[in-house]
């Protein structure tokens, strides 16, 4: 197992409750997700991005390769998924060898461990596939910004922290996957970065 000091930095809106850039840049490594944005978030969230795991659809920016050691693409098992070679041919132009795919044979998996009913009306979010494929290589992962998907009691609306709000919420079970990644805190295989 790799023993170094891993942190998923996830697009919820709580990620804004707290000043954490020193504590986020001093990981290892800095996961990020899809279209993140740092610009004029920095105090929050830091600016360290070690891996980028992102969805294989083509709503998701394409960033320069240099920003990143990886880049996991995950085809999630959906509705969409036939699509998605496609896509993924067009990934493997941009970031060639820091490219790592992750087949939906893989995701469905994830899926039937949280009880979620795929494929055609729910689906993992990007950040528990995440977690369930870190969970092969590490102890121990710290996650932040992970709120699962609850809407803002203003608005009711799921948000992100940034201005673009998510494109699929509708398709994830928040509370699936709430349970899922309780478990897993509730087992030590996770912590939240505010608690430790």
């Amino acid at each position: 197992m790799n023993d170094s000091k891993i942190l998923l930095v996830g697009n919820s809106p709580s990620v804004l409750d707290y000043n954490f850039a020193d504590k986020i840049d001093n990981f290892d490594i800095v996961v990020r997700f899809n279209n993140f944005q740092l610009n004029g978030y920095e105090k929050h969230i830091g600016t360290k991005c070690t891996i980028l795991c992102r969805r294989a659809c083509d709503d998701v920016k394409m960033w320069p390769k240099s920003m990143f050691e990886k880049i996991i693409c995950f085809m999630t098992y959906c509705k969409w998924t036939p699509w998605m070679p496609q896509v993924i041919n067009q990934i493997k132009h941009i970031y060639q060898e820091k490219l790592i795919v992750i087949p939906p044979s893989i995701t469905k998996i994830t899926g039937e461990k949280i009880g979620l009913d795929q494929p055609n009306n729910q689906w993992c979010s990007i950040g528990v596939l995440a977690i369930d494929y870190f969970l092969q290589e590490y102890d121990h992962l710290t996650i932040h910004g992970f709120d699962h998907l609850k809407p803002e009691p203003v608005n009711n609306q799921i948000l992100h922290y940034y201005p673009t709000p998510p494109k699929d919420a509708c398709y994830h079970d928040g509370t699936k996957e709430e349970i899922f990644i309780n478990n897993l805190i509730q087992q030590n295989k996770i912590s939240r970065l505010r608690s430790i």
